[in-house]
């Protein structure tokens, strides 16, 4: 590594990384190119910072002024001492300000031998001894937590400089999970971002077989919580029963390495090969993010009928992709419908309304495409990456303030 000292804003991020199939790896991947990247450039000046970035060894996709450093092998005990080697590095390399952003999702820092992740604490834990800032975006934050949650988040929110959540329910719920209150100026609420550019609606439903279709799409990482089972079992064949002609467009795969979702994957697909109405389901393979929002453009309606959820990606996509959603009324999902009016919310587990919902929707052209107005307009306004970048700038500036702030100010020892 090169060994010479710099006075440039440094920040390094810590995440899954393209090409792995993840979708923190996607998310991280479009809030830096699109969101914090021109950032840095309008605020500090192209070329006059640097973006470090520490992934698993799988992780190699360039990105513009950024340099990757696969090294996480989160599989190896030791890896926090690994991963807080080379944080040490690039502090020696860079004398100017230097924040830490690590993306939490325990799937991204568990292993067989440490299946809660209690080792991701340890290299937060010498951050905060070394009085390095470091800000926690938290992806699995549960309105209702298993206690498992409730002591890791208890134990990882005191230990972080700053921490990023994407709801303000989540924020709202998070004293009564962890049995303390919480300081507000150190939790941070800013939703999961979007782009404002859009697929081509019509040559991807070409593309796909799509053509003059009535398209009601799900996609994502298959994962119990969804409900994709029941969406297939309980909710289609309503939706066919008074529309023959519609279609069910059933997209993504299971996440690598995650039994659960890979068992669920298995009892999805049988769903569709049992359904009487097989005939008019398709089913898509989905792993990469181009091809993600190819076919989610195709849509009509997409349901998002969650039994449980901390936040959706898949939401927020939506609404750039202007495509109206029928969603679960979880206090997250019904919040973020209740601010974008870009779709409807039906009671959790009410199928024969979510059926009713969704076919009210392919029924009214016009009300399709005031919701997708609505939904653009929602991106645009609120949680377009550009405007996410801001946000996160802030966040590093004031977890940066707040160590200076304290080793200025700290009492002395009587």
């Amino acid at each position: 590594m090169n060994t010479e000292t710099e006075e440039k804003f440094c920040l390094v991020v810590m995440s899954s990384w393209p090409p792995r199939a993840c979708g923190i790896a996607s998310y991280s991947y479009d809030l830096l190119s699109e969101g914090i990247i021109p950032t840095l450039d309008t605020v500090f000046g192209e070329q006059q910072w640097r973006l470090e970035i520490i992934c698993h060894t799988d992780g190699s996709e360039p990105i513009r002024g950024g340099r990757i450093h696969p090294i996480l092998e989160a599989e190896k005990p030791g890896w926090p001492d690994r991963v807080m080697a080379e944080i040490r590095q690039i502090r020696e390399e860079n004398q100017g300000p230097l924040a830490c952003h690590f993306q939490h999702e325990f799937g991204i820092y568990n292993s067989p031998a440490d299946k809660n992740a209690w080792l991701f604490t340890k290299l937060l834990f010498d951050c905060k001894l070394e009085r390095i800032p470091a800000v926690v975006t938290y992806h699995t934050l549960l309105v209702n937590m298993p206690t498992p949650h409730r002591i890791y988040y208890n134990h990882t929110l005191g230990l972080a400089a700053a921490t990023i959540i994407h709801e303000g329910s989540q924020r709202l719920a998070l004293p009564w999970n962890i049995g303390r209150v919480v300081w507000p100026k150190s939790v941070s609420v800013i939703q999961h971002g979007a782009t404002t550019s859009r697929a081509d609606r019509e040559v991807n439903r070409e593309r796909f077989g799509l053509s003059g279709k009535k398209v009601v799409g799900v996609i994502g990482w298959f994962s119990a919580n969804k409900e994709l089972v029941q969406v297939v079992t309980q909710v289609w064949p309503r939706v066919r029963a008074e529309m023959p002609e519609a279609v069910l467009v059933v997209a993504g795969d299971a996440r690598a390495g995650d039994p659960g979702g890979t068992q669920y994957e298995a009892d999805l697909l049988h769903a569709i090969a049992q359904s009487p109405e097989r005939d008019s389901i398709l089913h898509l393979p989905c792993n990469d993010p181009q091809r993600y929002h190819a076919i989610l453009s195709t849509f009509d309606v997409f349901p998002l009928l969650y039994s449980d959820a901390s936040q959706s990606g898949n939401l927020a996509h939506a609404y750039s992709a202007g495509v109206p959603v029928v969603v679960s009324a979880l206090e997250g999902l019904k919040a973020s419908l209740e601010s974008s009016r870009a779709g409807v919310v039906v009671p959790i587990g009410d199928w024969e309304e979510a059926a009713r919902e969704i076919l009210r929707l392919l029924r009214d052209d016009g009300l399709r495409a005031l919701l997708s107005q609505r939904g653009q307009e929602y991106v645009r306004r609120n949680i377009a990456w550009e405007l996410t970048g801001r946000k996160h700038l802030d966040v590093y500036r004031w977890a940066i303030d707040r160590y200076q702030q304290e080793m200025v100010e700290a009492p002395s020892v009587i």
